[in-house]
């Protein structure tokens, strides 16, 4: 029979202590299907943050495509020990984009690019405002990572996002992966 919690913190020191596999909340869910929700939530506000950024203003020398919203996707929460980790990535071939500079440069990561920024060493012809010059990072996935995390869930099953650094020495590096994983849940 399984062990339901009565509160946040009982059910967070079950989450220690026990076996995650096992643990259920008070309305019948396990673990798998909490931390499937919150993904699902957190994407949801990856998605708003994108939508306003985008609302900012109207691209004149260019096309929107869509593909970096179409790239998000959730990775299916799983056991990893006695935890359970589950991310939101975003496709390949969605996700990375021709560079502006030349064939001969790698493609752009969009996702980590409109979140942490970019600069252009050399000027590029034709200039497109909010493209081909120094721009921001928006830090979309920062903050709807600050608001995921006000969440009351986050506290009551002791949920820990993070966000990999893909900034390495002057260069992106490649995860490995065939897509990238940007934001990984953890139940604590």
């Amino acid at each position: 029979m399984p062990n339901f919690a009565r509160n946040s913190q009982q059910l967070r020191n079950q989450m220690r202590s026990a076996n995650v596999k096992n643990l259920r909340t008070p309305d019948g869910k396990t673990m798998l299907q909490v931390i499937k929700q919150e993904l699902i939530a957190l994407k949801k506000l990856i998605e708003i943050e994108i939508k306003e950024y985008k609302a900012g203003y109207p691209p004149e020398r260019y096309v929107r495509t869509g593909a970096w919203e179409d790239s998000i996707y959730i990775e299916d929460p799983k056991y990893e020990g006695n935890k359970i980790v589950g991310g939101i990535r975003f496709h390949n071939e969605l996700a990375l984009h021709p560079s502006v500079m030349s064939k001969r440069q790698p493609d752009g990561y969009v996702p980590w690019l409109m979140e942490v920024g970019w600069s252009i060493s050399r000027r590029v012809q034709p200039r497109r405002d909010k493209f081909t010059d120094f721009k921001p990072g928006t830090q979309y996935l920062t903050k709807a990572v600050e608001k995921f995390n006000k969440r009351p869930s986050v506290k009551q099953y002791g949920i820990k996002v993070t966000i990999p650094n893909y900034w390495r020495g002057g260069t992106y590096y490649e995860s490995g992966d065939d897509e990238w994983l940007l934001l990984m849940m953890s139940n604590y």
